[in-house]
């Protein structure tokens, strides 16, 4: 497995791997700029789940923000052990004027990332309007036949208590269509199950709740084609 860590405002950045019921054989960590990413080699030898693997992350903080995000990302790398090919250290995630961007047209060590969950992260402020805005656009753009699995939505704010959101996606071309989903929940962070496939990747999302004078952090989850 590969595992990349984008910790926030750190340096002298490590991963170090530790397991219970699986064996870890090897593990290397490559130290980019302001990212590491290691290569873990482990073997399950038949033992029953579940089987954990536990990540200690480590860095020195500077000038710590309670605004700052790290990420970390888990993927898999199927190969021998101690022969993952040197092309896993290709950049499949770079940070881009601070937001973090999957390139997606990589292929690691034969492992297409085409076929990959892909997220998008927006906001929606009810104070000056009720559709979802990415990069100041109110229309979203994916892969023709994309499948949206969730919606996840954020209350900035912290209440003592919150309603359910309710959403709509409208599917922009060729002609407007508009489903609506709505939470089960009624907390803090919300996961909206959508399942729906598009024919077309050119889509909106407005709120269909009646929340006022909120900011919400949507976060949409979709696999392409």
């Amino acid at each position: 497995m590969v595992v990349e860590w984008f910790p926030p405002e750190m340096n002298e950045i490590s991963v170090t791997p530790q397991a219970t019921t699986i064996s870890i054989s090897n593990y290397t960590t490559k130290t980019f700029e302001k990212y590491t990413k290691t290569v873990i080699n482990f073997h399950r030898w038949g033992s029953s789940p579940p089987q954990y693997i536990y990540l200690d992350l480590h860095g020195t903080v500077s000038n710590p923000s309670l605004m700052t995000i790290g990420h970390l990302i888990v993927y898999g790398v199927k190969e021998t052990i101690s022969n993952v090919d040197p092309s896993v250290y290709d950049t499949a995630f770079v940070i881009e004027n601070g937001k973090q961007v999957m390139q997606t047209d990589l292929s690691l060590n034969g492992h297409n990332l085409r076929g990959s969950v892909h997220y998008i992260n927006g906001f929606l402020n009810t104070e000056k309007g009720r559709t979802f805005l990415l990069n100041g656009c109110d229309k979203i753009i994916i892969p023709n036949y994309s499948h949206i699995l969730t919606i996840k939505v954020l209350h900035l704010k912290l209440k003592e208590r919150y309603t359910s959101i309710s959403l709509n996606i409208k599917s922009l071309f060729p002609s407007s269509t508009i489903l609506k989903y709505t939470s089960t929940q009624a907390t803090q962070s919300q996961t909206i199950s959508i399942n729906l496939a598009l024919a077309t990747g050119l889509m909106g999302v407005e709120l269909a709740s009646d929340v006022k004078n909120e900011e919400l952090l949507l976060l949409i989850e979709y696999r392409s084609p």
